[in-house]
């Protein structure tokens, strides 16, 4: 498909395509009129611009006298979303080491694009959107400074985005404004037409500032020059199978319609300004009434200590106005409206009945609150998977043979790795989005149920070391857990080396050597090395001159091969195994057959009040 056979969604009676993206964003303003009031009202309230709401200000109060519940409700709410969840890269089968390594390599990278992009902060912003507009846009596009495809969090306003009947992402639509002098030197070529068409706009050549669309399909993005005669700037082919741009949409009952969390409360919040606004003027106003003063005053003193001369003093008074509790009632239930509407608890502002309300209490109370955070966490999962899986596409599809090197921190561990994109991703772009195994339990809750249903063999250790609620490195932590379970195994031995001790002594054998080994391992210990250095060092054979012929002990009793010489198939007092004869596997250093001697020790009174006390020793050996 060429560029120019690009099939927008508007009339073919415009082959000009940069009259067809003009009269496409035309066609979805005038379908998104009603969104777009909607957003430019909740940001007037957000930033306090009450100018557009002339009933709700006085000429005493231009600005709110109340504290603006939908911004700080909404930087509360995306400051709960935005923490970033975990991504963990599997394949098919993780059943060999290599598809693992290869698996945690791709973990690297998709964290690595995560970081660089600086999501966490973006963040803050993209959850943000995510409540105050019910979209969330997400810009994956190519940095060729650094090789690398970037994530970048865009403002919806401006934005129309299209979806079909599946709910996918069709084309979208970005209308923004550039300075005209900017334009004309980043496009010399349209120079003359950029500064003709902002001369022709209104306003002083200082605030030059020309229309620009952004139009992007699957098959490619076309940047246009807006005005009376709009021109293509730019048209790029995408490399990769999609537009580069990933919507979470916030769920709504009216399907493909998009709403905020506040667009029902707008003008609760304003009615509750101008209810403050009045009760600030009626206080005024009865605070600065006119005296009533009785006819015998002739002179009126004004100011601190002021003296008033009559004989009925209880008349002088200020005319009173009649104020009932109403308009606090009012405020208050204003109050509880806004939170109602934005679904935001009491509870998170410390408004309560402390002596009433147990913590178990509070935490029922903003159980709603929770479950929301849970359904804009599901719809943000997937959203994170279609743009990691963009970022790998595009890094394999620009830089395919590049060899790259990248460093971050993963689960609390630096890591630095080298991958070229179209080997080690391979056509691989999927990604696995976590916000936890045990979301909305506590640690100590989310640790019992996983190592419960790792006992009944639900799941693999690996995949259960994946969940815990705090961050590890899965990969080098099972590594060092090997190699304790090693040095452990080495020390099982090495006890059960020593418990031969007795054994050889009892048989006339020399038992020097085996203590003289054990006391070098426990120098070496102490010094600081490590347990398998040490044991590697004392037990390496050593060359042993060759015995002369006829020598004592060469193959009489008590020697090597001789009777008691402890070698398999003889009395001595080792087994096959090397451990004590009757001493099995894993039982080394315990009493004889594992089982702890029993002791018994009863004391009590006989019938005629003498005291008694028996000891029984039993001691169990295994046949």
């Amino acid at each position: 498909m060429q560029l120019a056979e690009w099939a927008y969604p508007v009339s073919t009676g415009y082959p000009d395509q940069a009259a067809r993206v003009e009269r496409h964003l035309r066609a979805m303003q005038r379908r998104y009129r009603a969104r777009d009031q909607r957003w430019e009202e909740v940001r007037q309230v957000r930033r306090g611009e009450m100018d557009s709401f002339p009933e709700a200000i006085s000429e005493a109060f231009p600005k709110p006298i109340v504290a603006n519940f939908i911004d700080t409700t909404a930087r509360d709410l995306a400051e709960m979303l935005a923490p970033l969840p975990s991504f963990n890269c599997s394949g098919a089968s993780m059943r060999t080491d290599a598809e693992r390594k290869r698996q945690d390599l791709r973990t690297r990278i998709a964290t690595y694009y995560v970081n660089n992009s600086r999501m966490e902060t973006q963040m803050l912003y993209g959850a943000d959107h995510y409540w105050t507009y019910g979209l969330s846009v997400w810009y994956v596009e190519p940095d060729f400074a650094e090789q690398m495809p970037r994530i970048v969090v865009e403002d919806p306003s401006g934005g129309y985005p299209e979806w079909d009947r599946w709910d996918r992402l069709r084309s979208y639509t970005k209308r923004f404004f550039h300075d005209a002098h900017v334009l004309a030197d980043l496009y010399p070529e349209y120079a003359d037409l950029i500064l003709k068409q902002a001369e022709e706009s209104v306003g002083s050549e200082s605030e030059w500032q020309m229309e620009m669309i952004r139009y992007s399909d699957d098959a490619g993005t076309v940047l246009v020059l807006g005005g009376k005669h709009p021109v293509v700037l730019e048209k790029i082919r995408h490399r990769t199978k999609r537009m580069p741009f990933v919507i979470a949409k916030r769920p709504n009952f009216e399907g493909m319609e998009v709403r905020g969390q506040f667009d029902d409360v707008v003008f609760v919040q304003l009615a509750r300004n101008m209810m403050a606004v009045l009760q600030f003027e009626a206080v005024e106003k009865a605070v600065q009434a006119p005296l009533a003063l009785p006819a015998d005053v002739q002179d009126l003193a004004i100011g601190p200590d002021a003296v008033l001369r009559s004989q009925t003093p209880d008349k002088i008074r200020r005319v009173g106005m009649e104020m009932t509790n109403m308009g606090f009632l009012e405020s208050n239930t204003l109050l509880q409206d806004l939170q109602a509407g934005s679904r935001y608890p009491a509870v998170r502002s410390g408004e309560m009945d402390a002596s009433v309300v147990t913590g178990r209490g509070a935490m029922a109370l903003q159980s709603g609150l929770d479950q929301q955070i849970k359904a804009a966490q599901t719809v943000l999962k997937n959203a994170y998977m279609d743009v990691i899986a963009l970022c790998f596409e595009m890094d394999e599809k620009i830089w395919p043979n590049v060899q790259k090197t990248v460093k971050g921190v993963l689960d609390g561990t630096p890591y630095e790795v080298k991958y070229r994109p179209g080997a080690d991703i391979n056509g691989d772009h999927s990604c696995d989005v976590e916000y936890g195994f045990a979301s909305g339990l506590d640690p100590n809750r989310a640790v019992v149920m996983l190592l419960q249903l790792r006992a009944e063999k639900v799941f693999s250790r690996d995949y259960m070391a994946r969940q815990i609620p705090f961050d590890i490195d899965v990969t080098q932590e099972a590594g060092k857990v090997a190699v304790e379970d090693t040095r452990e195994a080495l020390m099982q031995g090495l006890f059960g080396y020593v418990q031969s001790i007795p054994a050889l002594a009892q048989q006339g054998m020399d038992p020097s050597d085996a203590v003289l080994k054990a006391a070098a391992i426990v120098r070496g210990l102490q010094k600081g090395k490590q347990v398998e250095d040490v044991i590697e060092e004392v037990f390496s054979p050593k060359p042993a001159p060759a015995p002369e012929q006829g020598a004592p002990g060469v193959g009489g009793p008590g020697g090597p091969g001789g009777p008691g010489g402890g070698m398999p198939g003889t009395s001595g007092g080792l087994n096959p195994s090397g451990l004590m004869t009757g001493v099995p596997q894993g039982q080394a250093g315990q009493p004889p057959g594992g089982r702890p001697d029993l002791n018994l020790m009863l004391a009590g009174l006989t019938s005629s009040g003498k005291p008694q006390m028996a000891a029984t020793l039993m001691r169990r050996r295994r046949i």
